[in-house]
């Protein structure tokens, strides 16, 4: 008997996909990071608006069944970039991402919060001396989780219905991108991290509990304390010993990053603008330092030479086409290295002409 290959026809394909008009801030970029569907007539969005020139604004957009609409959402000074939304229910939904403060260049975690009238800004979590979330899974009104990076570490916090604040996880260098949770204490996070000499492998965590359903604030219990026994007397010493001055602590290895020159300029025809990344090690550090930017206008690249980088700098090579808008760009120079990883920034500014 002869057998052949199954194939869909239009008798077996009962469904299909169709793109569906949404919202957008005219005049500016606009993009959609992450989805939840509550119900037929319910569903929300969450991204940006904005581009590199004007900045970045949070984007909610929200589904009522027949239309895609710009819900009003917070947005403090800076950079706002919102990456996950997670809901429990139509009045309990958390949209987690990032923002930037204009003056320190820093970038915190950036958590909001719809109860059912609008939504509002919640205080987030993190770890210096920067930290971004990524990903968040909503359990219960009472417990939540968001996850991210901070300081170079792959980050996680929880919600524990009236605060955030950093949850105790492994110890990698990486970032976490998504998040679900099955119950209270049984809950996964995917993202990425970094191996020294050979790159970026996948990252894989999961949270379990004995206590399902019932938040515990740490992963394992605080141990009980031992009463402290009664001491015994000691006799009376017939010399006194000088104690041993303590020692100085050692400073840790530690590195920074600077840009010379502070802000380069290229033609409206474009062009490439050149910079040096200086890295000042102290203390003994030793470590390769692997640099990216951020930050750049659309059509303009950058890359460094080396890297990573085992000596004190590197070349940043920036090129900006034609097509790139006139402007000034703030852009940001981002170098991790270190056991365990140290991440340092550096500013400068990229200018492009109007003639």
């Amino acid at each position: 008997m002869r057998c052949t290959a199954w194939r869909p026809t239009r008798r077996t394909m009962y469904g299909r996909w169709a793109v569906i008009p949404s919202a957008n801030v005219p005049e500016s970029n606009n993009e959609l990071y992450g989805v939840v569907a509550i119900g037929p007539n319910n569903v929300w969005a969450v991204g940006y608006w904005g581009n590199a020139a004007s900045g970045f604004s949070t984007l909610i957009e929200h589904w009522n069944g027949s239309t895609w609409s710009v819900v009003s959402s917070p947005n403090p000074n800076g950079d706002n970039i919102l990456s996950a939304v997670s809901a429990t229910g139509a009045n309990d939904i958390w949209a987690v991402g990032r923002s930037r403060n204009p003056f320190t260049f820093r970038t915190n975690t950036l958590i909001e919060r719809w109860d059912g009238n609008g939504w509002s800004q919640v205080f987030g979590f993190g770890v210096e001396p920067e930290s971004a979330a990524y990903g968040v899974a909503a359990v219960s009104p009472g417990d939540a989780w968001a996850v991210g990076d901070g300081g170079g570490l792959a980050l996680i916090g929880r919600w524990n219905g009236s605060s955030w604040s950093v949850f105790p996880s492994p110890t990698v260098a990486g970032r976490l991108y998504a998040a679900t949770a099955i119950t209270a204490c049984d809950v996964w996070a995917v993202g990425q991290r970094y191996v020294e000499n050979v790159g970026i492998l996948t990252l894989s965590e999961h949270f379990t509990s004995e206590s399902c359903g019932t938040p515990s604030p740490t992963p394992t219990g605080t141990p009980t304390a031992t009463p402290s026994a009664t001491a015994t007397p000691t006799p009376t010493a017939t010399a006194s010993v000088t104690p041993s001055p303590s020692p100085t602590p050692t400073p840790a290895p530690d590195y920074s990053l600077s840009i010379n020159p502070s802000s380069m300029s290229v033609p409206r025809a474009g062009g490439i603008a050149t910079y040096t990344v200086t890295i000042t090690r102290t203390n003994g550090f030793s470590w390769p330092v692997t640099l990216s930017i951020s930050g750049l206008p659309s059509g303009a690249t950058g890359s460094f030479t080396p890297n990573p980088v085992s000596g004190s700098s590197s070349m940043l090579q920036v090129t900006v086409s034609r097509s790139t808008r006139q402007g000034t760009y703030l852009f940001t120079v981002t170098g991790i290295g270190g056991t365990p990883p140290l991440t340092r920034t550096a500013t400068a500014t990229l200018v492009k002409k109007k003639n």
